[in-house]
C-alpha cells in the first residue's frame, strides 16, 4: 500500500512538472551555408570535395563504369526537401534519396548534378551544383 501511494505521488509530481514545462517548438533550418560535395568511387579512400570532383581509373584501382556519390552538407537541424536534377537535361535523378545521391559514371564522362534544397518550414531554397569527371589515369 505504501509503495502504491509513493508511486502515485511521484507520478502526480512528474505530471505536474511536465505540465509547467513550455512545449518544445520546431526550429527552422538554414540553407544559406549548404554545400554540395562529391567523389568518384575508386578502390582508394575517397572523400567529399565541395563543388566538384574527379576520379582516375587505373587497372586494379577502380571499376569502369563507377559511381559518383554526392551529398549536401552544412545543414543545421531542420526539415528539408531535396530535388536532384541532371544539370544538362533537367531530368530528375535520385528521387526520394534525401541529402545524398548516387549516379553512374563511365570513363571520359562528366556527370553534372544540381540539387535544390528547401527548408520545409520557411520555404527558403538554395541551388547547389557539382560536376564529377572520370579520367583514364592509365594511358
Amino acid at each position: 500500500m505504501i509503495v502504491k501511494s509513493l508511486s502515485a505521488a511521484l507520478t502526480a509530481g512528474l505530471l505536474s512538472t511536465l505540465a509547467l514545462t513550455a512545449p518544445v517548438t520546431a526550429h527552422a533550418g538554414n540553407v544559406a551555408n549548404a554545400t554540395l560535395g562529391c567523389f568518384v568511387d575508386t578502390y582508394a579512400y575517397d572523400y567529399l570535395t565541395d563543388g566538384g570532383c574527379q576520379g582516375w581509373w587505373t587497372p586494379w584501382g577502380a571499376t569502369n563504369p563507377s559511381v559518383v556519390y554526392l551529398e549536401v552538407g552544412n545543414l543545421p537541424a531542420g526539415t528539408y526537401s531535396f530535388s536532384w536534377r541532371d544539370t544538362n537535361t533537367g531530368q530528375t535523378v535520385c528521387q526520394g534519396s534525401g541529402a545524398s545521391c548516387v549516379r553512374d559514371i563511365s570513363l571520359y564522362a562528366t556527370v553534372r548534378t544540381t540539387v535544390y534544397v528547401q527548408d520545409v518550414q520557411t520555404g527558403a531554397t538554395k541551388q547547389l551544383s557539382a560536376d564529377a569527371t572520370y579520367y583514364n589515369g592509365y594511358h
